[in-house]
């Protein structure tokens, strides 16, 4: 017996709940993917919640901007109908990590951003690439930290990784690249979203997984903009269908 399980990440470009347009979109595109486990980031949990739609929400600490509420850099929304625990981060700004069983297996499932090539850091003074690169290290020692912690439990991470991954340099730098498939290689991770290539864009959102996790997943995108012709954000989506075998 099989259960599968669809993880879909998506950055949405902070949507506002007034939006005529762009909002209902987004939430049309969200019920057509119909993941069973959404990464959100740069979203607004007051324009997107699903906690109607039978989703529990799991997120970063949410902040003001522009006197809009409810911002988030990275949410959760989980429909696993199973124990879920939400575990302490490196950044529980970015960066958010639930536990869940399902069909006998427990299951780390972490959304986060990897920062983006301009951010000058806490003092305002770092080049461009300089705390991406930062950015990676730190999160593969979170990865590690927490498989050390819960041993038993398979890795599925996903998120904004700020990098196209495709061969295009499209946006990246090789060394950012190579430093993240480093820190994905020592931590039992492939990505499984290299390859996705959009029409609209090149793909930087990524999802990956424990190694053997990766022959029992297919990989599915979305463009950014809609059949209506609504530019839902600045990102496509990706998705991972997972088999997992009782």
């Amino acid at each position: 017996m099989t259960q599968r399980l669809r993880i879909a990440t998506w950055n949405l470009e902070h949507p506002k709940p007034k939006s005529p347009k762009k909002t209902p979109a987004v939430l049309d595109q969200i019920q057509t993917i119909n993941a069973d486990v959404w990464i959100l980031t740069e979203t607004n949990n007051l324009a997107v919640d699903l906690s109607q739609k039978g989703y529990f929400k799991f997120s970063s600490i949410e902040y003001q901007d522009k006197r809009l509420e409810q911002n988030a850099y990275t949410t959760i929304w989980s429909r696993i109908q199973a124990p879920t625990e939400m575990l302490k981060t490196f950044d529980p700004i970015l960066a958010v990590c639930i536990k869940v069983n399902l069909q006998g297996y427990n299951l780390l499932i972490y959304g986060t951003i990897i920062t983006w090539h301009g951010d000058r850091g806490i003092d305002g003074k770092s080049k461009n690439w300089e705390e991406h690169y930062q950015s990676i290290e730190q999160h593969g020692n979170d990865w590690e930290h927490l498989a050390k912690t819960y041993p038993d439990c398979k890795v599925i991470t996903a998120g904004d990784f700020n990098q196209a991954r495709d061969g295009s340099r499209w946006y990246g730098t090789q060394k950012g690249i190579a430093l993240l498939t480093h820190e994905l290689k020592r931590n039992n991770l492939v990505c499984l979203t290299d390859e996705v290539k959009p029409k609209e864009r090149h793909n930087i959102d990524h999802i990956c997984v424990t190694y053997e996790l990766q022959p029992y997943c297919q990989v599915g995108f979305w463009e950014n903009i809609s059949d209506s012709n609504v530019t839902m954000s600045d990102h496509n989506g990706v998705f991972v269908d997972v088999e997992l075998q009782a």
